[in-house]
């Protein structure tokens, strides 16, 4: 072979593997950024089923005045002045 085709070739390789870095480069790039949306649709679902949660609890507390008895104080936890043993007129708010 003469030295021009080596050249050719040897160029032509080179260019072949930037090519092929920038690609694998690209897809690792667009595979975080999949993940990425995928970990934030999960935390925004996460969210939506706390906030739910908590809108119901409050909900049965202001209509019906009693918690889920998910706890031995008669609550579920989450609003702590509102346990089921007492009457409304003898809870405690406590402020910190």
């Amino acid at each position: 072979m003469s030295r021009k085709v080596i050249y050719f070739l040897s160029l032509t390789m080179a260019i072949a593997v930037v090519a092929l870095v920038w690609l694998q480069t690209m897809a690792i790039k667009r595979t975080s950024q999949l993940k990425e949306e995928h970990f934030n649709l999960l935390v925004n679902r996460a969210l939506e089923d706390v906030v739910e949660k908590l809108q119901n609890e409050e909900m049965n507390l202001f209509w019906f005045g009693e918690d889920d008895a998910t706890t031995p104080g008669g609550g579920s936890g989450f609003f702590p002045n509102s346990g089921a043993l007492k009457p409304l007129n003898e809870r405690v708010l406590r402020v910190n």
